[in-house]
């Protein structure tokens, strides 16, 4: 994956994790970050239900990068519709404190670009914490449904 050049001074990389090896090794980055996330689900998913689905393949593994550091994580899961489209749903997403918020509008653009990919019609995003991610997804073109945040996808 190529390293994007936000500014003169920052730099942002995300990426995905398809081999079972690369999950594994890259665990650590997962751990802290998730522990934080499961807080706030419900009691629909714990870390091995999150493992498992990322070693079979149902989920993918993404890590980001800004200047070459480790700033945080994603994962998502291609999801077919009852209609026949596919959506591709954000399950969670973790950014380390202090990580620059210039960031998430190029990783937004980078899981958009990876939906179109797959001809996914919308991405979709669930959160408890819907407040704190209203400013960040509703700027990148998102919308509110519930506690659901949903982008079309052109």
């Amino acid at each position: 994956m190529k390293v994007i050049e936000i500014k003169e001074d920052l730099s942002f990389q995300l990426i995905p994790l398809y081999k079972t090896e690369a999950i594994l090794k890259n665990w650590r980055f997962l751990s802290e970050g998730l522990e934080k996330v499961l807080f706030y689900c419900s009691d629909d998913t714990n870390i091995s239900k999150i493992m498992n689905e990322l070693l079979s393949g149902e989920m993918l593994m993404w890590l980001g990068f800004v200047n070459g550091e480790y700033s945080g994580f994603l994962t998502t899961k291609l999801v077919p519709t009852p209609m026949g489209n596919l959506n591709l749903w954000i399950m969670q997403c973790y950014a380390k404190p202090h990580t620059p918020s210039e960031v998430w509008e190029v990783g937004l653009e980078i899981i958009e670009d990876y939906a179109k990919t797959y001809h996914c019609k919308q991405i979709k995003f669930y959160s408890v914490r819907d407040k704190g991610w209203e400013r960040k997804l509703y700027s990148a073109g998102f919308k509110r449904g519930y506690v659901e945040f949903i982008k079309e996808v052109m």
